[in-house]
């Protein structure tokens, strides 16, 4: 988070107390080493604010067909993957953990109790990846699939096939679908389905 606006002065502040205490450093070093993260969602600080202090949100939420419904959310952490940041947390109106991308609450994020109004679970991970994907995918095609691919086999010369995580049923979809023929879905069948769906509709 260090590039992001909204963190600058609380790095500053950390930075000068470390300095204070005799912590001498070359900040050049520091640049070497810091993530390169954006954080460009509108609802990042607030959601980030009422995760820090376990304030339960509500907020509107785009579902895969572009409609949207009212959620709410007992945040239990946030995590930044493939450049999308995600919240985890409970769902109180489905009553079990859910993961949501946050580039696809739209409007304002509203408080929705008082700091400190749930505990989180001492197992809770709100992380992603959280699900596996089997694809099958033609020899030298899907390379972006392929740079994230956490196992590669060659069944044939042909075709590899790789298991790739992903946190998002939908958005995996979308990139598969982007690769046309190249690509096909082994499991899971939600997977497949979403992908024939939107090839149907195309």
């Amino acid at each position: 988070l260090w590039d992001h606006a909204g963190m600058s002065r609380e790095a500053t502040t950390a930075l000068a107390k470390l300095k204070s205490i005799g912590n001498d450093f070359d900040p050049s070093a520091l640049r070497m080493a810091e993530p390169h993260l954006t954080a460009s969602e509108p609802s990042f600080d607030a959601i980030f604010n009422a995760t820090s202090k376990r304030i339960a949100l509500t907020f509107s939420y785009e579902t895969r067909g572009g409609d949207s419904s009212e959620r709410h959310l007992q945040p239990w952490g946030m995590t930044s993957y493939r450049d999308r940041w995600y919240v985890g947390g409970f769902d109180t109106d489905r009553g079990e953990p859910r993961l949501f991308r946050l580039s696809r609450i739209r409007g304002e994020v509203s408080n929705d109790g008082e700091p400190g109004g749930f505990e989180v679970p001492s197992d809770a991970d709100p992380s992603v990846p959280n699900q596996t994907a089997v694809l099958q995918v033609a020899a030298g095609k899907g390379q972006g699939l392929r740079r994230h691919a956490t196992r590669v086999s060659h069944p044939s010369v042909d075709v590899d096939e790789l298991e790739v995580t992903f946190a998002e049923v939908a958005d995996l979809a979308d990139e598969v679908v982007s690769y046309g023929a190249s690509v096909k879905v082994i499991e899971p069948a939600e997977l497949r389905a979403a992908v024939i769906d939107r090839l149907s509709a195309i």
